[in-house]
């Protein structure tokens, strides 16, 4: 699964650049298991934040642009999931479904560029 709204973007892995125009997919700690079968298999869910780091200032196109393609990259992320097109698991796991629970808000600011999380939810099966 590749965002065509993130694929400009330098993008990372638990780690969000200081430079505007970059972007980060970041663990969360949540409970991760919801249901347990009687033969051992799970049913789990794990969390995750989508960060993007863009320019930031007085000028009120600039600060919509990171908060429009926040939104982008939710609807793309349910759209994904009503057709059934789902992230590939390793192992003995398999996606159920993903979505966007938490709109794209500014998380940290700063003179120039400001720190945008969209709160996302992978729940998964699990042999």
């Amino acid at each position: 699964m590749s965002c065509p709204f993130l694929e400009d973007l330098d993008m990372n892995i638990n780690y969000l650049a200081e430079s505007a125009v970059s972007a980060s997919v970041d663990s969360v700690s949540e409970n991760s298991l919801i249901k347990t079968y009687i033969d051992g298999a799970t049913v789990r869910q794990l969390y995750f934040d989508i960060s993007l780091r863009q320019g930031y200032g007085d000028d009120i196109e600039t600060n919509s642009n990171a908060i429009g393609i926040m939104q982008q990259v939710a609807d793309w992320i349910d759209g994904q999931n009503r057709v059934g097109i789902l992230p590939k698991l390793s192992g003995n796991r398999s996606s159920i479904s993903i979505e966007a629970v938490a709109s794209g808000y500014p998380e940290e600011k700063s003179t120039d560029t400001a720190g945008y999380r969209l709160r996302c939810r992978l729940v998964y099966y699990q042999e």
